[in-house]
Formats: C-alpha cells, sequence, structure tokens
C-alpha cells in the first residue's frame, strides 16, 4: 500500500525574498504550512521570522519569489479572514474602556458587512472564543484590569473570533507567566483538536513544545531546519536556540537546509 500523500499546503513560499527600504531580511526562503499543523518558526533575532510572518500576513510584500494561500497566488487571495493573527504585544488598551466580551466581539467584523446588526451566531462565537483561552469568566471586566498574561488571551480571543482556519502568533509567551503560558499551550491544544491550523514565532517553546509539530529555523533570512521538534532541541525545548543546526544533530527525518552566505 502507498504512503498517503502529505495535505496540500494552506501556506506555500517559494524563493521567499523580502526586506525594507531596500535592505533583504528574507534571502530566498522556502516554506510550507499545512492543515493542522502547529509550526513554530525559530531564530536569533533579525533572522526573518516575523518578516517571513509579515509576508503570510500581506503587510511586507515580496521582492522576489512566490506566495500562495489555500492554493492562490497572494495577488488574488481576497479571503483574509481565514488567517487569523495575534500580534506581538504585551497589552490591549487603547485608552478607551472596553469590556474583555467587546474586545473579543470586535474580531467579528472581519465576518460582517459594515453597519450589520449582531446576531445570535456572533453571541455564540464570541462565547466559544471566551471559553477555548478560559476567560468566560472575565468577560464584563474592563480588559485594563486583566493580567499581561490574560490580556494576551484575550487577543487571541479576538482572533478566533472571526473563525480563522489559520491562526498566526508573534511571540505568544513572551511576558507572560509560567501559569499564563500553561494555559495557552492548553488553548492550543484545543484549537489544534478542532481543526485550526497554527504558525508562531518563538524564542522558546516551553510548555507549547508538546503541541508543537514542526520546527523551522531561520538564520540570516535564510532557513536553516526544517523538522521534528525534538532534534532541533535536542531533548530540550528551553535551549537557546542560536546555534547552527549542525551544532544539535537533526535526526531523523530532519531536513538540513544550510546553504552558504552570499
Amino acid at each position: 500500500m502507498s504512503a498517503a500523500r502529505p495535505a496540500e499546503p494552506v501556506v506555500r513560499l517559494a524563493g521567499a525574498v523580502a526586506g525594507y527600504e531596500g535592505r533583504p531580511v528574507l534571502r530566498g526562503v522556502d516554506f510550507a504550512l499545512r492543515r493542522g499543523e502547529v509550526v513554530a518558526l525559530l531564530g536569533p533575532n533579525g533572522s526573518g521570522k516575523s518578516t517571513l510572518v509579515r509576508v503570510v500576513l500581506g503587510l511586507v510584500p515580496l521582492s522576489g519569489g512566490a506566495l500562495e494561500l489555500f492554493g492562490v497566488p497572494a495577488q488574488r487571495f481576497r479571503e483574509r479572514a481565514r488567517i487569523g493573527y495575534v500580534p506581538q504585544r504585551h497589552t490591549v488598551t487603547s485608552g478607551v474602556p472596553s469590556t474583555v466580551r467587546e474586545v473579543v466581539a470586535s474580531g467579528r467584523l472581519a465576518r460582517k458587512r459594515p453597519f450589520s446588526l449582531t446576531t445570535a451566531r456572533d453571541r455564540e462565537v464570541v462565547e466559544a472564543a471566551l471559553r477555548t483561552v478560559h476567560l468566560l469568566e472575565k468577560q464584563h471586566e474592563d480588559v485594563a484590569h486583566l493580567s499581561g498574561g490574560q490580556q494576551r488571551r484575550t487577543l487571541i480571543a479576538r482572533a478566533l473570533a472571526s473563525e480563522p482556519e489559520v491562526l498566526v502568533m508573534d511571540e505568544p509567551t513572551a511576558g507572560v507567566d509560567a501559569a499564563n503560558q500553561e494555559i495557552l499551550a492548553d488553548t492550543m491544544a484545543r484549537l489544534v483538536a478542532g481543526g485550526t491550523t497554527i504558525l508562531l514565532v518563538a524564542h522558546e517553546l516551553g510548555p507549547l513544545e508538546p503541541v508543537v509539530t514542526r520546527v523551522v529555523a531561520l538564520r540570516d533570512g535564510r532557513a536553516t531546519y526544517d523538522g521534528p521538534v525534538a532534534a532541533w532541541f535536542g531533548g530540550d525545548p528551553h535551549h537557546a536556540h542560536g546555534a547552527a543546526p549542525a551544532e544539535r544533530g537533526t535526526g531523523l527525518g530532519a531536513v538540513r537546509l544550510d546553504r552558504p552566505a552570499g
């Protein structure tokens, strides 16, 4: 019996080149995210992790290569609500008093026409998002009174309110205490069980490690490793990841993608 074919990528980058004001950051990156995966982008500061995410979100244009989303060239893709985004922010507050529920409900705007009324479906989705991130009991509290970790979970719930098929998270555990990291790991496990595909940027995985299915490491704008979590960290998900993959060993099933500089 032949092996099952891998799922088609929901995100595919081929030879991606991108940068800022003429300064290249991504240098010919190939990357694929398949439905049901949880992929962590790792690498030192300036390696291109956040730029790759911004390319996927359409916030940074490619100067070379190609991007496909759900099999459609990015230039023709119009269903942006299928991709949710949790930015690298420590607070939700904007100076305007808002309850947790109000912030989460704002995520429904991506799925609604302007000036349309709130429906029973809207309320159902918002409540489900709050429950997923363990904030249902705090839904009527002022979001400014929440801890940093709770505010981060509020941002995740806001993204979930748009019912995305792919959830992109930039440094979701940065500045978050251990208890909230554990809740985040549980939240991600629930999302994966429900069919959500996740792409996240991280410096270390910690409690998220059991949920992650694959690591893609970047260095100097190039992909240097694409493979299992355990092989990358050598059994220690808290290990600093700045060293080259050759210093760890790639392990069975890992792919070395080292390329010469220049």
